[in-house]
C-alpha cells in the first residue's frame, strides 16, 4: 500500500510502477467516520475484498495510515510504502499547483489565496505528511518515525526521486529505471526569505518534525 502525500512526486511513480505491468488499484481519499455508508469508505471495502482475491499487487491514493487501518483491519498483511519532501518544498509546491490551470479549481484557489504569502497565513490544511501517516490523530511524530523506519517497506525522499523510483521498483522485483517525473510545478520561485520559510515550518511543526527525525535515522543506518 502506497500512502501517497499531495506533492510528493506519487503521481510520478504510480505511472512508472503502471508501465512495469503491476496490477494495482487507486485508492479514494479520507473517509467519513460518522457514516458507515460513505463512499471512500465503501471503495476501501471493496478493494480489502479485491486485495483478499488477489486482483492486486498495489494500491496507491490520497489516503491516510489511519483510514486503512480503520477498513482493513489487522488481520491481512500488508507492505505499507510512501514518499516524503522537505516540508517547506512541499508546501510552495502545493500552492503552486493549486492555482495553475493544472488543477480542475484553480480560478477559485486563486481568488481566494492571491499570494504565497495568504495562502500560508489562512490555508488549513497544515502537516499533511504527520496527518497522511499517523495511525490516530495526534499520535507521537517519533512513533510515526519508528513505524516507517521499521515497518514500511519503502520511504522515499522527493529530493532524489529517481533513485528512489529505482528502489521501489527493486521493492517490487523489478530491475527499472526512473524515466519520468510527472506534474513538475511551474512558477514556483527560486527564493524564499528566511522569515518566511520559518513561518510555515513553524505552521507544519509535525512535518519538520518528522522530516529532520526520518532523514537523521536513516544517516546512521
Amino acid at each position: 500500500m502506497f500512502f501517497h502525500i499531495p506533492k510528493t512526486g506519487g503521481t510520478s511513480l504510480a505511472a512508472e510502477i503502471g508501465q512495469l505491468g503491476v496490477s494495482w488499484a487507486h485508492m479514494l481519499g479520507s473517509i467519513d467516520y460518522t457514516s458507515p455508508y460513505g463512499t471512500p469508505r465503501d471503495h476501501l471495502m471493496s478493494l480489502r475484498e479485491a486485495t483478499l482475491a488477489g486482483d492486486y499487487r498495489f494500491m496507491f491514493g490520497h489516503t491516510t495510515q489511519r483510514d486503512f487501518n480503520f477498513v482493513m483491519g489487522k488481520s491481512l498483511s500488508f507492505r505499507f510504502a510512501t514518499m516524503i519532501r522537505d516540508p517547506v518544498d512541499r508546501v510552495i509546491s502545493e500552492y503552486h499547483y493549486m492555482i495553475s490551470p493544472a488543477h480542475p479549481n484553480h480560478l477559485h484557489l486563486l481568488r481566494s489565496y492571491p499570494t504565497f504569502e495568504h495562502y500560508i497565513d489562512n490555508f488549513v490544511d497544515t502537516n499533511v505528511m504527520s496527518y497522511c501517516l499517523e495511525s490516530y490523530r495526534g499520535e507521537p511524530v517519533d512513533d510515526i518515525v519508528e513505524r516507517l523506519v521499521n515497518e514500511y517497506a519503502f520511504v522515499g525522499l522527493m529530493e532524489t526521486y529517481p533513485a528512489e523510483f529505482n528502489r521501489l521498483a527493486t521493492v517490487l522485483g523489478f530491475n527499472a529505471q526512473s524515466t519520468k517525473h510527472l506534474n513538475p510545478t511551474v512558477g514556483r520561485p527560486q527564493y524564499i526569505p528566511d522569515k518566511l520559510r520559518q513561518k510555515i515550518l513553524n505552521f507544519n511543526y509535525r512535518d519538520d518534525q518528522l522530516y529532520r527525525m526520518y532523514t537523521r535515522a536513516m544517516l546512521k543506518r
